[in-house]
């Protein structure tokens, strides 16, 4: 009778370790992520494989690291050293690049900032799904020329897998410049993650992001992709 007593203390014990220590093989620890879908602080990288076919050159890989912060109106804007496509095209063409600052609110959306102007980037809600959605009016002082630059949310339920997880909820978004043929640009974000993948359209450029340092830590490896 001891010593049945004996083996349910000492498995109790091991269980409670086990628990206490959170590593048992039978019960793997998923890594801990952020809960932004665009994790936008200091320090954070995104180095994508850059396919196309414009050129004799197919693959390249490209990294885009926030490098720069500041205070506006008692807020923290970020900005990057190299400026991702869909972001350059098409403020390029109407703004300084360096006045062109980002930040998550209190509810995960991307706020951006342009000349002073403040406004909702992407905004992550289920319900905006098929909406199209006015971003920026943009004006071409040489040109006179005025247009806008909008989005639409596809789904939100595109998955991805690493090594050991499986992702769901991934936002599907196309952003394009009102009455610019070719201007559409596609992008993928998870949780945790950012930008997964990027796709512009007219040239068959995809990026998939082969490595990403989010607030000091490297995020699973992706070893398949959400697709378009």
């Amino acid at each position: 009778m001891k010593q049945y007593i004996g083996k349910i203390v000492l498995l109790y014990f091991l269980g409670f370790n086990c628990i206490g220590n959170i590593s048992c093989s039978d019960n793997p620890v998923a890594p801990e992520i952020s809960n932004l879908y665009f994790p936008v602080q200091l320090g954070n990288s995104w180095t994508y494989e850059l396919s196309y076919y414009d050129t004799v050159q197919k693959f390249k890989n490209v990294t885009y690291s926030i490098t720069k912060s500041k205070i506006i109106d008692g807020k923290e804007f970020y900005a990057f050293d190299n400026w991702p496509e869909f972001i350059y095209f098409p403020l390029a063409h109407y703004f300084n690049m360096d006045s062109v600052f980002i930040r998550d609110d209190e509810n995960g959306n991307v706020v951006m900032i342009a000349e002073n102007n403040e406004f909702m980037f992407i905004e992550f809600d289920p319900s905006l799904v098929g909406e199209e959605i006015d971003i920026l009016e943009l004006y071409d002082d040489v040109t006179q020329n005025q247009s806008k630059w909008q989005s639409v949310i596809y789904d939100a339920d595109r998955e991805l897998e690493t090594k050991d997880r499986k992702y769901t909820n991934g936002y599907r978004i196309r952003l394009w410049e009102y009455n610019w043929v070719g201007s559409q640009r596609d992008i993928i974000l998870f949780k945790g993650f950012g930008i997964t993948r990027m796709s512009y359209i007219a040239y068959s450029m995809d990026w998939k992001l082969i490595e990403a340092i989010i607030n000091g830590k490297k995020v699973d490896k992706i070893v398949k992709y959400p697709e378009f």
